[in-house]
């Protein structure tokens, strides 16, 4: 359940960054094709994955975003915690220490940040979980009036 949840606004994300990666200067005409290659791959290993999670949101984006966002806090927890090991061995055998002192101070500033969000998260009172809930239904419906086609 949870890859169709994320699947659609991973995709997404990586098209609309592929898209922007197309137009930047100073990289290789052969890196832009690889990343499109890739993209495509993945596109089309994950084509029913991302066609169920389409569906997901076309139908009922109000009850689908919330569980979104709670996968994506899981998903993220797990990352990090693969990424603390990987990152301070690169800390470690870098040849420059101005590249080492960057790599973990962005991996402390990335963590701080998600656990403040968990913080937020966590001690926000009932009433806004009932008026961001509201919020969803809301955009849910205007996501679906315009997905559907014109009437005639």
């Amino acid at each position: 359940m949870e890859i169709r949840i994320i699947c659609f606004p991973l995709f997404a994300l990586w098209g609309l960054a592929l898209f922007l990666i197309l137009f930047r200067r100073g990289l290789e005409l052969i890196w832009k094709l690889a990343s499109v290659l890739l993209f495509c791959f993945y596109a089309m290993w994950f084509r029913s994955e991302i066609a169920a999670s389409w569906a997901l949101y076309r139908d009922n984006f109000s009850g689908t975003f919330p569980v979104f966002l709670a996968v994506l806090g899981n998903i993220t927890s797990l990352a990090l915690l693969l990424m603390w090991p990987v990152a301070l061995l690169i800390a470690f055998f870098a040849r420059s220490p101005d590249f080492s002192r960057g790599v973990t101070r962005a991996l402390v500033l990335l963590t701080v940040f998600i656990w403040l969000f968990w913080l937020l998260d966590f001690f926000t009172p009932p009433f806004m979980k009932d008026a961001l809930e509201f919020l969803g239904e809301k955009i849910g419906q205007l996501l679906k009036t315009l997905a559907s086609p014109p009437a005639e």
